[in-house]
């Protein structure tokens, strides 16, 4: 791609390089995934839940264990089994995705002091203050510990990971004091934290799975790509709970997760062996880094582009610039967050190239004098909303076409993009046809379309709402807990019961329409349409369904928090790309014909 092609889908991402798709980002490096050695050549065949007890037993002792569909999936099974509403989780650092989980059961995060200093040949290492912490178990309220090692959030920290030591005295303070009290370690990069500790790696990780209660691992992040998540718990009270809601996925994948985790330590120690380079390539060229750690180099935005104020976001400013002078796409501190401004550029296996090129691409940037603003409409969710330039000018180019700066292209997977479930959103609008405003409707496939509505509608609902047409779901729907938002009763109705609901609603009610025809898909008269539209799985596909949101509804921004931490990439719930293949293929049918 041109650096001319580069601005043209800059543009139609609203500048936020998270929403491009990801066929137009040569180099990703907002995420390391990369195929472990060995693991792709395992295959469901060679699956058997021997081979995988064997290999969890001998990296991290006697551990149960279950594969989930994701890494965040294991996650939320952890906080559902775990939290309670009004609880605490004390943390180092809780990711993102699982921070957001924690919030969703009704909990929230207090942090876990402690100091963080670079140490030779071991990058930055955290230690806890046993003190501080000590003092806020006495407290009492904690569900559990939360340590993420190696940080991986867009901090000051980034990239610090645990100090050995410190962990066991923190895990003898907890026997002091709260013995109850679960040990969860988000096991993410594990492999590389084992490579960077003062004991040799294989020990190091026997110890860490008697220290630790929970082991919550990305799979496709430590064990060789594959699209799952490996939750391991020790086999005692203190996490008697954890196997509610794991939702394990058997035997499938067991031999590519057990290829994984035998070559997790000497594939760990050669991606750390490749940062710590990098890491240190970059800070003789005088780059601001912040940190190295969890296969990623963590930048001071502000330092690169001091004459970008915060209001206008340095770190997505940033990120912008280097998709156009380069072609690559990191992650950034978003919208509405506190704190440094940070860009998180995983190497994958782009670390020399970063090493020899992006000193001077920072040094270009430098003076670079207008950021990037928020856009008017809202958007569809975190880290994906819309921007647009504070000085439209500056960004209009022409920009150099370098071909050295031009960075290599990156291979595997992509986990941003959110244009993968376009046709079926537009196969689906059109279907549903009638004015042109309701070409806006928000769409979003899901396995299970009716629980999540029941779950974004008791987020954003008053304390006083209730389901009704369904009886049968109240039960459901309460066990969500409520934030005390604005929205009124949810009324979910089939096309019979849609105007008797439509006339009893009063303000701030909404009204669900359960599709249970392909005839249904089409917008009635405009003083009877609802404001959205439940389809179930089996009418379009068996494996899922959709929701259709009318333009304002006020469900519309929940929802897509939700898909984008709960379910995968945006855009597609979690939905495989064939299913949602069949879903489109069956909407261009007659009405009158089912999917087949």
């Amino acid at each position: 791609m041109t650096p001319h092609e580069r601005l043209a889908a800059l543009r139609e991402a609203r500048f936020n390089t998270a929403r491009l798709p990801a066929e137009r980002v040569p180099c990703d490096l907002s995420t390391d995934v990369e195929m472990a050695p060995g693991a792709a050549g395992a295959t469901d065949a060679a699956d058997a839940p021997g081979g995988l007890d064997a290999a969890i037993a001998a990296t991290f002792g006697d551990l149960a264990w279950a594969v989930t569909p994701r890494g965040r999936v294991a996650e939320a099974a952890i906080v559902r089994a775990l939290v309670g509403q009004g609880q605490v989780v004390l943390a180092n650092e809780v990711y993102v995705t699982g921070a957001w989980s924690i919030r969703r059961q009704g909990a929230r995060v207090e942090v876990l002091e402690g100091t963080c200093q670079v140490r030779r040949g071991r990058g930055p290492i955290e230690v806890f203050d046993l003190d501080a912490a000590a003092r806020r178990l006495e407290r009492g309220d904690v569900a559990c510990l939360w340590l993420t090692t190696p940080r991986v959030g867009l901090g000051a920290e980034g990239g610090a990971a645990l100090d050995l030591a410190s962990l066991r005295g923190l895990a003898a303070l907890r026997d002091r004091l709260a013995p109850a009290l679960p040990i969860v370690v988000d096991a993410t990069k594990i492999g590389e934290w084992a490579a960077r500790a003062e004991e040799p790696a294989e020990r190091a990780l026997r110890d860490l799975g008697r220290l630790a209660d929970v082991l919550v691992i990305s799979a496709r992040k430590e064990l060789g790509g594959i699209p799952r998540g490996l939750l391991l718990w020790r086999r005692h009270d203190r996490t008697g709970r954890v196997v509610v809601g794991a939702g394990s996925l058997g035997e499938r994948h067991c031999g590519a997760l057990a290829c994984g985790l035998e070559n997790l330590v000497s594939t760990a120690a050669q991606r750390w062996s490749a940062l710590r380079g990098v890491a240190a390539a970059l800070e003789r060229a005088g780059a601001p880094l912040l940190g190295w750690g969890g296969g990623a180099i963590f930048l001071d935005a502000q330092a690169v582009l001091p004459a970008v104020p915060e209001t206008q976001h340095p770190a997505l400013t940033l990120l912008a610039l280097l998709y156009l002078r380069a072609g690559l796409r990191g992650l950034g501190t978003p919208v509405g967050v506190g704190g440094p401004e940070v860009v998180r550029l995983s190497i994958r296996e782009c670390g020399p190239w970063l090493a020899r090129h992006l000193p001077s691409l920072l040094t270009d940037l430098a003076t670079w004098p207008s950021g990037l603003v928020r856009a008017s409409g809202g958007g569809p969710g975190p880290f994906l909303e819309p921007l647009a330039p504070a000085q439209a000018r500056r960004w209009e180019g022409p920009w150099p076409d370098s071909p050295d700066h031009a960075a290599p292209a990156t291979v595997g997977p992509s986990t941003l993009g959110a244009g993968d479930g376009e046709a079926f959103a537009s196969a689906l609008r059109e279907r549903l046809g009638g004015q042109e405003g309701e070409r806006a409707l928000h769409v979003q496939p899901l396995h299970d379309p009716r629980g999540r509505l029941l779950e974004v509608w008791r987020r954003t609902a008053s304390d006083a709402a209730a389901l009704r047409g369904a009886p049968q779901l109240a039960a459901e729907a309460a066990s969500w807990p409520t934030a005390g938002g604005c929205v009124g009763d949810l009324w979910l109705v089939d096309q019979g019961g849609l105007r008797g609901a439509l006339a009893a609603r009063r303000a701030g009610d909404l009204v669900a329409l359960r599709v249970e025809a392909l005839a249904e898909l089409r917008l009635p008269d405009t003083d009877c349409a609802p404001d959205l539209w439940v389809i179930a799985p089996g009418l379009l596909a068996r494996e899922a369904g959709a929701l259709a949101l009318r333009p304002g509804c006020p469900l519309t921004a929940a929802l897509a928090e939700s898909t984008l931490f709960a379910e995968g990439a945006p855009g597609i719930g979690g939905v495989d790309l064939g299913v949602l293949t069949t879903m489109t293929a069956a909407l261009l049918k007659p009405a009158d014909e089912g999917p087949r």
